[in-house]
């Protein structure tokens, strides 16, 4: 099975980023905790229990959250990578 988004999607995809929470099934309540937060810039889109894709138009804005090292971030991820196609989320809850 194989998969071509068109070129508006990979260059928007291009900009996000994919965080692992930390606690498998966080992931759902991500997008609530940011905005807890006040964190209104940054989309959260499920990818799977444990993996979430970081969105915004301003791409300095997730950047630096993941640079400034804010307290939230350390807690709620365990890594954030830039997204790649190959990324997926092996993680299942039943």
């Amino acid at each position: 099975m194989s998969y071509k988004a068109n070129l508006s999607t990979e260059s928007k995809l291009g900009r996000a980023y994919v965080s692992r929470v930390v606690r498998v099934g966080d992931s759902y309540i991500t997008k609530k905790k940011l905005h807890l937060e006040g964190i209104f810039g940054i989309g959260v889109t499920l990818i799977g229990s444990s993996l979430v894709l970081l969105e915004t138009e301003d791409l300095e804005e997730v950047g630096e959250y993941i640079n400034v090292g804010a307290d939230w971030v350390t807690e709620w991820f365990e890594e954030i990578m830039s997204w790649k196609l190959t990324i997926i989320d092996n993680e299942r809850l039943v």
